[in-house]
C-alpha cells in the first residue's frame, strides 16, 4: 500500500498531464495540479475550493504576486527539493513573505532549515529580521539575533549598525550574548540616525564604561547625564556581556 501511496504522489507531482490549473503571469503561465496546492496550505485550499471565483477557474490570473516566488512555492509542492540555491536575497525575502501569507507553515520551516547566513550579506540577515518582526517568527528572528551577535563580536561596524531598524536595535542591545565594548556601543547609538531617539539609550549598560571613557566620549555629547552615570557605577545597575 506505501508503495501505491508513492507511486500516486508521484504522479500527482510529475505528470504533466495532471496539472489541471494555470497561473497566469504577465511574462509566463505556471502550471500546477489542484489537488496537491490544495492540499498543501489553507491559502490553496480556500481559493480554489472554497467559494471563490477560483474554484471555478482553470486559469487565474495573479497581478500583485511576485512570479519568482510563487514559481518556488509550487515547486516546492511539486517535488519537493531545494528551491533556494537559485534565488537571490530579495526573491528570498518575497518568498519568506508569501509562505506567511499562505499559511504555509511547512514551507516556512523548510525556509528556515535551508537558509545558512554564512552564504548571504549581513544586510540579507538585517532585511530577514524586520520581514519575520513582521510575521511573527520568534524562533527564526533569534537565529538573526545570534547571527549578529557574531558578527559584532568581531567588530563594532557603525555604518551596519546605522541600517538597523529601532526594533532590531532595541532587541539586539539588550542581550547579553551581544558582546561589543559599551563605549563602542554608544558610538553606534550616537550615529543611529532614524526616528526619534527616545529611549534609544536605555539599553546602554553605564556602569560598564570607564569614567574616563564618559568624560572624554560620552559627556561632551551630553546625551546622558553625569548623574544617571554615577547612579549607574554606584548601584553597579547592569551586568557584563557575555555568554
Amino acid at each position: 500500500m506505501d508503495h501505491l501511496n508513492d507511486k500516486i504522489m508521484k504522479n500527482l507531482r510529475e505528470d504533466e498531464s495532471l496539472k489541471n490549473v494555470t497561473f497566469i503571469f504577465d511574462d509566463c503561465e505556471i502550471k500546477a495540479n489542484r489537488c496537491l496546492l490544495g492540499a498543501s496550505c489553507p491559502y490553496f485550499e480556500s481559493m480554489l475550493f472554497g467559494n471563490t471565483n477560483e474554484a471555478n477557474q482553470t486559469r487565474i490570473v495573479l497581478k500583485s504576486t511576485s512570479r519568482i516566488a510563487f514559481e518556488k512555492v509550487v515547486e516546492f509542492i511539486h517535488r519537493r527539493e531545494d528551491i533556494v540555491s537559485s534565488l537571490g536575497s530579495n526573491d528570498i525575502l518575497e518568498l519568506v513573505k508569501l509562505a506567511h501569507e499562505y499559511q504555509f507553515d511547512e514551507l516556512l520551516a523548510f525556509l528556515e532549515y535551508a537558509i545558512v547566513f554564512d552564504d548571504y550579506s549581513v544586510s540579507f540577515c538585517v532585511e530577514l529580521f524586520d520581514t519575520l518582526e513582521i510575521i511573527g517568527s520568534v524562533d527564526w528572528k533569534e537565529e538573526c539575533l545570534l547571527f549578529l551577535d557574531s558578527i559584532f563580536k568581531i567588530e563594532a561596524n557603525k555604518r551596519l549598525f546605522s541600517s538597523f531598524s529601532r526594533t532590531l536595535v532595541d532587541q539586539l542591545t539588550c542581550r547579553d550574548s551581544f558582546l561589543i565594548k559599551e563605549v563602542d556601543l554608544f558610538y553606534c547609538l550616537l550615529e543611529w540616525k532614524h526616528e526619534s531617539h527616545d529611549g534609544l539609550f536605555s539599553n546602554l549598560r553605564l556602569n560598564l564604561i570607564t569614567i574616563n571613557e564618559f568624560n572624554q566620549i560620552v559627556k561632551p555629547t551630553n546625551v546622558i547625564k553625569a548623574d544617571d552615570y554615577l547612579e549607574a557605577l554606584i548601584k553597579n545597575t547592569f551586568a557584563k556581556r557575555d555568554l
